[in-house]
């Protein structure tokens, strides 16, 4: 489920209706949950189980540090249309949520979690993320990653009430204290030294989206995510808060045809319309969803999915961590479709344009404009984000991040999550 921005050029006297909807049923990234195996002292508690995300196929590694090598995103410096790398630490995608994931990309120190029980490590310190391995100093490459990932990860997470952010929102809103409090959500600390020595891509607690603190004196319990580029950042970010609110892998049974037996599934199809579950491993499709357990040779289609809950990962997101969908933003039938206005161009047209979100899987968006004689030239563009930046203020600024509006900051690669059926009708439907 991702934004959706419709650009669309007309004259004016006869309506249309554009019926946008969401063709998949299915949602996004992969991981599967792991016993955990490490040793717990005798009367301790056991520890919570615990979900992995796959460490990096060799192949994309190598084409990261190609793109490294040649200065991809080194230069950006925030055109119009683009993010500027001076607001990279203050991006929200939602900020009026009350739930929160927070991307921290500047070191973190764990202390009284089930992380410090587990590796006997009474402070787990974490230094910033650092692939350039120049320190604690950001690169302009670096911030143009974080906030390519940052994209992404918001992307997922468009249909839901929840706010990604690379801006620390303060530890009270991110464990959950129980009582009146209604703001909590999980940390994903980004690093590249993995205490455990694991090898995975990234880990995180199962359903540690709801906990409160588990000690004394203790840190919120965060999610850990080990990954150098983007690309592989943001997949394991969406893939390890997937377990921390409850969700398992999503692999493959012998049925499976293109990757039989196989505990994440990396999905099917090529290009741009490549589609692969993000509790998978999320590394190569350009579409990720969530899922239902519908694919060929699931491994997770039976009522005992995402551990006893169903197969439906929308219904366990939006149902087991407070929070749910976005509000409905425009009209699911045609006599209440949402008018479009514009402006006038020089060349005697006009240009028109809304930005709408697809969020559950029913959802059905439908516009009304008029038009006359002559071509309709319509965009649909799934490479969108509604981007708000705090101020400083106390408040946040809008814009909308399209490859439409900036082709050369904000390319139409970034992976989605919109799969976009639309019609045209006409006044008669």
């Amino acid at each position: 489920m991702k934004n959706g921005r419709l650009v669309s050029r007309n004259r004016s006297n006869y309506r249309r209706l554009l019926r946008l909807e969401s063709l998949e049923t299915r949602s996004l990234m992969a991981a599967d949950i792991l016993g955990a195996s490490y040793l717990v002292a005798e009367g301790e508690a056991a520890l919570p189980p615990m979900g992995f995300m796959p460490a990096v196929p060799t192949d994309l590694a190598n084409w990261a540090r190609e793109q490294s090598a040649n200065g991809a995103g080194a230069s950006r410096t925030g055109a119009v249309g683009a993010i500027p790398l001076t607001d990279v630490f203050r991006l929200h995608s939602r900020p009026s949520a009350t739930k929160t994931i927070f991307m921290d990309f500047d070191g973190f120190a764990a202390r009284g979690t089930s992380w410090n029980r587990s590796s006997n490590i009474t402070e787990i310190v974490s230094p910033a993320w650092d692939p350039a391995g120049n320190g604690p100093e950001f690169t302009n490459g670096e911030l143009a990653q974080i906030s390519d990932a940052w994209q992404r990860v918001a992307a997922d997470f468009s249909a839901f009430d929840v706010n990604v952010t690379t801006e620390d929102p303060g530890e009270s809103d991110l464990v959950n204290e129980g009582g009146t409090d209604n703001r909590w959500g999980i940390r994903v600390v980004m690093t590249l030294v993995d205490f455990s020595n694991s090898g995975a891509g990234g880990f995180a607690f199962i359903n540690s989206f709801n906990w409160s603190y588990e000690s004394p004196g203790a840190t919120d319990t965060p999610a850990y995510v080990f990954n150098n580029f983007s690309l592989a950042v943001a997949a394991a970010v969406t893939h390890e808060v997937g377990h921390s609110v409850g969700l398992s892998h999503d692999g493959t049974t012998s049925a499976n045809p293109i990757q039989p037996s196989s505990e994440y599934y990396n999905g099917h199809g090529t290009g741009e319309n490549s589609w692969g579950p993000i509790m998978g491993s999320g590394y190569y499709a350009n579409v990720t969803t969530w899922d239902d357990g519908t694919y060929i040779g699931t491994s997770n289609g039976s009522a005992n999915a995402n551990f006893g809950s169903g197969p439906s990962d929308l219904n366990v997101i939006t149902t087991q961590n407070g929070f749910s969908y976005v509000p409905d933003d425009h009209a699911n039938n045609r006599n209440s479709a949402t008018q479009l206005v514009g402006t006038s161009l020089p060349n005697g047209r006009q240009s028109i344009s809304s930005f709408g979100t697809v969020s559950e899987t029913t959802d059905f968006d439908f516009f009304r404009f008029q038009t006359g004689s002559g071509p309709v030239d319509i965009t649909i563009d799934p490479y969108v984000n509604e981007l708000w930046t705090s101020n400083g203020s106390g408040g946040y600024d809008r814009s909308l991040e399209s490859a439409l509006i900036d082709p050369l900051n904000w390319t139409n690669n970034q992976g989605s999550n919109l799969d976009v059926e639309a019609a045209i009708l006409d006044s008669s439907g």
